[in-house]
Order: C-alpha cells, then structure tokens, then sequence
C-alpha cells in the first residue's frame, strides 16, 4: 500500500528569517515566500526528515507492519489479513491527518500484493517477494542506453541523469556497479566534442541487456545489504607476480586433529588453494584481483547461495569486490567485471574486508611457495601456525558452535591453473533465471 501527501511541500512553514532569504522582488514590490518549494535541496531535506520520523512512529513493535518514505510518497506493507491492512492503512492516512500533512487518498490505493512506487514495482505475489523497475521505466532506460553507441556524442546532462535512474541498480545489486563505472568514465572524461568509447558502449549493452528488466528477489536484495554475521565460507587471499594463495575456511567443515596452537581439539579443516598463473603478472592489483576471480570461479557450484566474507590485503581489489572500483582502475575493467558476473550467476554473497598484510601470513606463505603446498609443508612452519592464528582472530565470532577451538593446522591442498588473461566474464550471466 502507498500514500501520497496532498501539496506536500507547501505544507511546511517558513520561519521569518527564511521568509527573507526566500524573497522576490518585481515589478516594485517584495513577495515572501512562506511555505517550501518543490525541488529545492533543502526542501527535499526537510521533508524527508519529517516524513521519515512519521513513518518510523508508524512501525509495528512486531514487525508485522512497517512504513517507509522517499520525500512525500510513502510506502506500507503488513503481514496480515486484507482487513487488517485496510485498517493499517486507515490508521496512516489519519495520523497523517492529524499532524496537519493531509493525505490525497485518490492517490493512496488498496493493499494489494503488488503496486508500482517512484519507478519501481514490487510484488508479494509469488513464492518470494521481488522488486525491480515499472516496465515504463525500463523501457525508457533501455531506450536511453541503446543511444550509447561507439563514436557517439555524449551528452554530460543526459548521461548523468541516466546514471541517476541506473543508480538504484548498484543498491539492489553492488556488483552492477562494475558496469555503471563504464558510464562513470564517459562522464568523468566527457569534455566538448567527447564520444563514447567501446568499453562504455560494452557496459551500456550489458546494463540495458541483463539488467534493466531484472526481476530481484528482496531476500537477495536484503542479503547483499546487511551481510550475514555468520557466513557459511571465509576466504583469504594474497597475491605474489607468480602465483596466488588462498585460505578458504568453512564453517560446516569441522574435524578432530591437531590446532594452530598445538593442541588437539575440533577445528576448522582449511582448505589451502594455489592458484598458478602461466606467466608472470607483475600488477600487483592485478594479481591480487585475479587470485579472488579464479577462487571464486573454481568454487562457484560450492558457494553458490551461500554467503561468503573474503579478506584481502589489497585495497583496490576489495573495492572491485564490493562493486566499487576506482573509474581510474584499469584491472577492474576486466576481472572486477568477471567477478561481479559470478556472483550475481551465482548468486553469491560476497562481503569484502581488509586484513594487514602483516597478518595474512597464510595467504601471503602459499603464494610465495616455490614447490607444490603440503599440507606435511604447512604443519612444520610457523609462519603458517601464526597465519592460522591470525585467520582464527577473524573467523572465531562467525562461528556458531561453541565446540570449534581453533583451526586444524594441516590443511587440504588444492591447485588451480589459470591464465594471466581474463576468464569469461559472465557471457551466460542470468541465462538459467532470466
């Protein structure tokens, strides 16, 4: 359900001081402006806070009523009867009322299971809940994005507002930023007589192709904004120019043996990946962005639903995982990309974080390994007990059971062979669920 507010901003009062600044002078006379104006910033502010402190009064302690607000238009849903949610709604437009915003109920609808708000349709309908543009819009959008073609002009107000709408995309989904960037470039670069490039003309394509009729699941969508506290997978990677290296800890894979400590006890099996590049890739962002690709790639079909919190000790990487590269980062434009298709094909849950290099021995130690990785290797070296130690610090509050105690210290090893060139990225993204 949905209410709109009748003449909204006219609703709020100027105080005096405000009334001058908001004067008008013509034709030999001063007029003042006692009431908000549409469209200002500062009108907008104002009312979103006051909107915003109404809506939230409005949520049931139970959770199964809620209400929320972009400027004057308002959005309601209830887990409940149709009667309940008529009242539900009733009860808005009269606190509304009361508080002196009037309510245009012709514009304020029945509960129903789906409704169209600010450009967006949501639907309760099916098995789950989903949300995604009104076809309107997304014809629009797609009409816009079709304009991007190589060699063509760019027009810096048009494609910031383009960017504007698209800009809801990288909420939803962050990983969609990796393509948004493409157009970000354009922008940022544009300059009097500028064209489009061929990779903004690329991400434009993929955005208008893949993404903007995509029907998100709000499960998926809640998922990606709030990570899971308890992951199912800990990934932590490091990078040298010859190879990669990554610990991947998961929560459901727990043994007897002996600990990072030395002691014995039920732990964590760590599973120690080499990822081998067939030359030498002397980026180190690059490296270190194409370790987490290849992982991620290799363990796709195990990760996939699943909730996943990676550690890295490369700043840009970490931004291409979250969907938030520099526009200045030139190994985004391939891997950042190939990695942000895995995990929407996927649906994988990535969450992002920093380790100090100093503290990633573990990662840093496969990576630099001349031989084959042991796990007879790792359990004699104390670099790796210490990095174990130090991935234990991180992963420890994840854990639900109180019956781990620790990491075992001699690890599962794995090889991946992989190419210093990009792995496909994503050409089959969305096939099976589009």
């Amino acid at each position: 359900m949905s209410w709109d507010i009748t003449t909204a901003f006219r609703r709020i009062m100027l105080s005096a001081q405000a009334r001058w600044a908001a004067s008008v002078r013509w034709a030999g006379r001063t007029y003042r402006v006692t009431t908000a104006s549409m469209g200002s910033r500062w009108s907008s502010s104002a009312m979103n806070a006051i909107v915003h402190a109404v809506a939230k009064s409005l949520r049931r302690a139970d959770g199964r009523a809620r209400v929320v607000s972009y400027c004057d238009d308002t959005l309601g849903y209830m887990v409940g009867t149709r009667a309940e949610a008529d009242a539900f709604r009733l009860s808005v437009i009269r606190r509304f009322s009361a508080l002196g915003l009037p309510m245009a109920e012709a514009k304020c609808p029945p509960p129903d299971t789906s409704i169209q708000w600010i450009g967006l349709s949501i639907s309760t309908a099916g098995p789950e809940a989903t949300i995604g543009y009104t076809p309107a819009l997304a014809e629009s959008l797609e009409q816009e994005l079709a304009s991007v073609t190589v060699r063509g002009a760019v027009s810096p107000p048009s494609l910031r507002r383009l960017l504007g709408r698209l800009g809801w995309l990288a909420c939803v989904a962050p990983p969609v930023g990796l393509w948004l960037r493409r157009l970000r470039q354009a922008l940022s670069g544009a300059a009097s007589g500028a064209r489009f490039s061929r990779a903004a003309a690329s991400g434009a394509d993929r955005l208008r192709s893949l993404f903007v009729r995509r029907v998100w699941p709000v499960s998926d969508v809640c998922r990606r904004a709030f990570p899971d506290k308890f992951p199912a997978v800990t990934l932590i990677t490091d990078a040298s120019s010859s190879r990669g290296g990554a610990v991947a800890l998961a929560a459901s894979s727990v043994v007897n043996g002996v600990l990072h400590d030395g002691t014995r006890g039920r732990g964590l099996l760590p599973t120690a990946l080499t990822v081998e590049y067939d030359a030498r890739v002397p980026a180190s962002t690059r490296s270190e962005l194409l370790t987490v690709v290849q992982v991620v790639r290799s363990k796709a079909n195990a990760l996939a639903g699943r909730s996943v919190r990676l550690f890295s000790d490369n700043m840009a990487a970490l931004a291409a995982s979250r969907g938030k590269a520099s526009s200045v980062s030139a190994h985004a434009d391939d891997l950042g990309e190939a990695l942000a298709a895995l995990l929407l094909d996927s649906r994988i849950f990535l969450e992002a974080l920093h380790i100090p290099g100093v503290e990633n021995e573990a990662a840093d130690l496969i990576s630099r390994h001349d031989c084959v990785f042991t796990k007879e290797f790792a359990a004699g070296s104390a670099t790796w007990a210490t990095g174990l130690r130090h991935a234990w610090e991180r992963v420890a509050p994840t854990i639900r059971s109180a019956r781990v105690d620790g990491i075992i210290l001699r690890p599962r090893c794995e090889r991946i062979r992989a190419g210093t060139a990009c792995p496909d990225s994503g050409a089959t993204i969305f096939s099976a669920r589009a």
